[in-house]
């Protein structure tokens, strides 16, 4: 049993919880004592301890540090790498890019990076996906001011997606860690709330698996939070069509129209956004109403949120609407996206958009074959998703152990 220290701050963390949920490892957080600070965020309440085999690092901590106490961040880390065999990173953003900036793991084993990694490793050093503006994800354009070495980069290893947040077991798994106060993924919950969701999802699991791909009454399904001004694009492009289209909010931040994640959304921007979607607005749908909705489409339409890669296309794969997404070729990810197999790929500017879903909704035929093969084969990649944490996590994790970093 490996004793693994898992520093985050951030409740919602889902990248934090695939690996409370694998299998073979014991977690604790490093006592605030030992890291000479009088308090450290704990949000799964996990044992405090001086000492671990493996100390799990992820970025949001590292942020957290950085804002909270910047003139601690040397003598802190200084204690970190004393307290463990060895550091790993978990980069658990939302998009492809890395949230470690260069220099920072400059001493860690290795970086998981979930969602998916870069075929060409240089692109971490260009400002390219959906944060910033003009749909540039694989270009290498626009150079970053600090560059990542190549001994940096080398340490990067192909974590989990998203996409498994979603799974009834995995989701019960995590929650062991829920109590005292403590979640997960979700606000705080009794026991016997906890019980019955996790019953509730089971079911609502095996009721969509067997919804007929076929004879589907609606055209496209594109509802969702505008976290990025594609969102509200791709809506206007599907103008015509019949489905459930809209915006159900507005977050504070909305990528692409900023000059990266931490740039935050001008107030004119915002204006200019709420004017626009204004007559898209329409009232949140509780998450069983959502996923039943989904079920009645034909397509769904899954275009960029804070990352490349979301949950709905895993509702959308699950649900058996034929998916539509920007084209994720130029990544490596733990379940393989195939245009036109299972998938169907459009432009990452969208300009080819509606092309790509009136050729489907034209031909029955290749529509319903390709959300046939999008359901059979996200159902077989995530019936092993223990298989697959101990493939992007756990595997990891143990060389880390084996060969602490130098």
């Amino acid at each position: 049993m490996i004793r693994c220290a898992l520093l985050t701050n951030f409740r919602n963390d889902w990248a934090a919880a695939l690996v409370l949920a694998c299998e073979g490892l014991e977690f604790v957080t490093l006592s605030p004592v030992v890291l000479g600070l009088d308090a450290a965020p704990n949000p799964f309440a996990l044992r405090e301890d001086d000492r671990a085999d493996v100390i799990l690092l992820t970025s949001y901590w590292l942020r957290w540090l950085e804002r909270h106490h910047p003139e601690r961040v040397k003598h802190v880390m200084a204690v970190i790498e004393r307290s463990a065999v060895a550091v790993v990173g978990i980069d658990g953003m939302d998009f492809f890019a890395l949230g470690f900036d260069p220099g920072s793991f400059d001493r860690v084993a290795s970086i998981l990076k979930f969602q998916g990694v870069f075929r060409d490793r240089e692109l971490y050093n260009y400002d390219v996906g959906p944060w910033y503006p003009g749909a540039n994800w694989s270009q290498p354009l626009h150079p970053k001011t600090r560059r990542y070495s190549a001994r940096e980069l080398d340490k990067i290893r192909l974590s989990v997606p998203c996409l498994v947040m979603d799974l009834p077991a995995l989701l019960r798994s995590a929650r062991r860690y829920e109590s005292r106060g403590a979640q997960t993924l979700a606000r705080e919950i009794s026991w016997a709330e906890r019980a019955a969701r996790n019953v509730g999802e089971e079911v609502l699991s095996r009721l969509i698996e067997i919804t007929p791909v076929g004879a589907r009454p609606l055209d496209v399904h594109c509802f969702a939070t505008l976290t990025h001004v594609q969102r509200l694009e791709t809506i206007c492009r599907l103008e015509g069509l019949s489905g459930t289209r809209g915006i159900d909010r507005i977050p504070d931040n909305v990528a692409g129209v900023g000059e990266g994640p931490d740039a935050g959304l001008p107030t004119d921007a915002r204006r200019a956004l709420v004017e626009l979607a204004a007559p898209y607005m329409r009232s949140r749908l509780g998450r069983i109403a959502y996923l039943r909705d989904l079920c009645r489409h034909r397509i769904v339409v899954a275009p960029t949120g804070y990352g490349e890669l979301g949950q709905r296309h895993a509702w959308a794969l699950r649900t058996g609407g034929a998916l539509v997404c920007q084209d994720l070729g130029h990544v490596e990810t733990m379940f393989r996206f195939r245009d036109g197999e299972n998938v169907a790929f459009c432009r990452h500017d969208l300009a080819d958009l509606r092309r790509v879903v009136d050729r489907l909704l034209g031909d029955e035929g290749a529509r319903e074959r390709i959300a046939s093969e999008g359901r059979r084969s996200f159902k077989t990649w995530s019936a092993e998703w223990r298989v697959h944490l101990d493939a992007g996590i756990t595997s990891h994790i143990r060389a880390a152990v084996a060969l602490p970093a130098t």
